[in-house]
């Protein structure tokens, strides 16, 4: 659908009208495989404009939109080797990367450092989860995201930026592998990893979702 000036892919057509963000440039990762660059390269950009001034992207889904963005930003560099482009977006991955970094500062300034959510954001799981919680689907998809930029943004004559970003993205991936390994649960004789990692702390009763 165009809103305005921005072209956003929808999960059905004519009867789904919200944009979820991790569906949304899922479609455009497709459109690029499958060999429509200029169409993914136009929803790409129009996505990149929902990012709020402060990084943060708002969609109906959730937390892990912004890193699943970032990944689909290299991606289509990957396949297109599109400098010009990828110079116009770079200052928009920083914005994502700031606001991600910041953000997980804020969250380990109140958290205690041996829960099983330290490091972690609290933010809306996804669509169906509208509750603001931990997920590790939400937080590996943005270091995954804050990988990709670093691994991209030299390209575009980033390379400050991107070791800074490159250095918060491993400890990210120290955080969160110390988290999963702390929530790890076991259940009739298996162990678990819950996908929200606050549950190892409630109920036994309350731990339906594991993987």
């Amino acid at each position: 659908d165009k809103e305005g000036d921005h072209y956003l892919p929808h999960d059905g057509s004519g009867f789904y009208e919200l944009v979820w963000g991790i569906a949304a440039i899922q479609a455009c990762r497709a459109m690029d495989l499958y060999g429509y660059p200029e169409e993914a390269q136009r929803c790409l950009d129009s996505i990149c404009g929902l990012v709020q001034p402060d990084g943060e992207l708002k969609t109906y889904f959730g937390l892990s939109d912004s890193g699943t963005l970032l990944v689909a930003l290299e991606d289509h560099y990957r396949y297109t080797r599109d400098k010009e482009w990828l110079a116009r977006v770079a200052p928009t991955i920083v914005k994502v990367c700031e606001w991600t970094i910041a953000r997980r500062a804020k969250e380990k300034a109140g958290q205690d450092p041996g829960s099983p959510t330290w490091g972690l954001i609290k933010y809306r799981p996804s669509g169906d989860y509208p509750e603001p919680d931990y997920s590790f689907l939400s937080d590996t998809a943005l270091c995954v995201g804050l990988e990709a930029a670093a691994r991209v943004l030299p390209i575009a004559g980033r390379e400050e930026e991107s070791r800074r970003i490159g250095a918060e993205a491993a400890a990210y991936r120290r955080d969160i592998d110390q988290a999963m390994k702390r929530s790890v649960f076991e259940h009739e004789g298996v162990r678990l990893l819950p996908i929200l990692p606050a549950e190892a702390e409630r109920p036994r009763a309350r731990r339906p979702r594991a993987f």
